[in-house]
């Protein structure tokens, strides 16, 4: 494949949309078995590259273009499960074009090499927040919206190694991604979405599945609800992912009517109108949750999730690196104001 031939206009991938936690990481390994599909493990790159474009100026230089290339490739979760042997020097010899987008085509091309096939996608929690960047860049785009239940998935986010350490902020961090789904919606073409419940694929996943496959417009495929594709993958070996490796099942729906009332509750108060839009059913009542003990949640978590793999380390070297760019007069703040004012 000549990577630098390829028209970033007739790319046609598939983005997984859904909160952390939600079973995209099943869904992923479900589409990914499939012999002509390839979505490789998250990768981060609209947030930890893409939030700061602005800083890299005129991508028409080589310098910045590379510096740019690099900091994807630094990436942890890139660096740690990704195969790619090429450095940034070799993948701007080979860029179908000069951006951010060329950049993104390129690096899922080369994680390819090993299993060529006629479509990819991309599974990143975070993409949420840049459906409707990601819809103009790749206008034919297929994005697959999985939904789950934001009382499920706190607990879950609670017991996950990375996530928040309590329940209340767990319940924040869904409505954030919860509310960007929705609200991103209606600026995508509607026959290029499709909406799924974690619930229902759990429950009948080889129906759920054939009416996904309608819709990517591919040949159902019978390995792709078994789990014998997750050998080769090392994502899957985190702890937080094992379950995903596992057969299907629906062991972990409603396991939030295992809580304490007064915890319930919270989550209502917290979710309750996101839960509604996505018709999950609410039988208990809101409660107030008072200044002190919402201050004391926030005060634990320090504004939410942290991440693994080298994330915060990771934020920091590319701040640095970052700020030497603009005492270089790469970029000033009228670009960072622009950057983020054009949605």
């Amino acid at each position: 494949m000549d990577i630098s031939k390829i028209n970033c206009d007739s790319q046609s991938p598939i983005f997984i949309c859904g909160t952390k936690r939600c079973g995209s990481t099943l869904l992923r390994r479900i589409i990914n078995a499939h012999s002509q599909i390839t979505i490789p493990s998250p990768e981060w790159i609209f947030h930890f590259v893409y939030m700061h474009l602005y800083s890299y100026g005129d991508l028409n230089n080589d310098a910045n273009m590379t510096a740019l290339i690099q900091d994807c490739l630094d990436i942890p979760l890139i660096k740690n499960y990704w195969s790619i042997q090429e450095n940034a020097e070799q993948i701007l010899n080979i860029l179908p074009e000069r951006s951010f987008r060329g950049v993104f085509v390129a690096l899922f091309m080369l994680q390819m090499k090993d299993k060529p096939t006629k479509l990819w996608g991309a599974k990143t929690p975070s993409n949420v927040f840049w459906l409707r960047t990601i819809s103009r860049m790749f206008p034919k785009t297929k994005f697959v919206y999985l939904y789950r239940d934001g009382r499920d998935v706190s607990i879950d986010q609670v017991e996950a190694q990375w996530g928040p350490m309590s329940l209340y902020n767990a319940c924040v961090l869904w409505n954030h991604y919860a509310s960007a789904m929705i609200q991103s919606k209606p600026f995508l073409a509607e026959e290029n979405c499709y909406e799924m419940w974690y619930e229902n694929l759990v429950r009948n996943p080889e129906s759920e599945i054939l009416e996904l496959c309608k819709f990517l417009k591919i040949e159902f495929e019978s390995n792709m609800i078994n789990n014998k594709d997750t050998v080769s993958d090392k994502f899957f070996k985190q702890s937080h992912h094992i379950s995903a490796a596992k057969p299907i099942t629906d062991e972990f729906v409603g396991i939030y009517r295992k809580l304490p009332l007064e915890d319930r509750q919270l989550q209502v108060s917290i979710m309750g109108e996101n839960l509604r839009k996505l018709g999950y059913k609410i039988e208990d009542a809101t409660r107030e949750i008072g200044f002190w003990e919402r201050e004391w949640y926030i005060e634990e978590d320090e504004y939410g999730a942290t991440l693994t793999d080298g994330g915060p380390q990771y934020k920091l070297q590319k701040r640095i690196g970052r700020l030497n760019r603009k005492k270089q007069g790469i970029w000033d703040e009228s670009d960072r104001i622009r950057h983020f004012h054009t949605d």
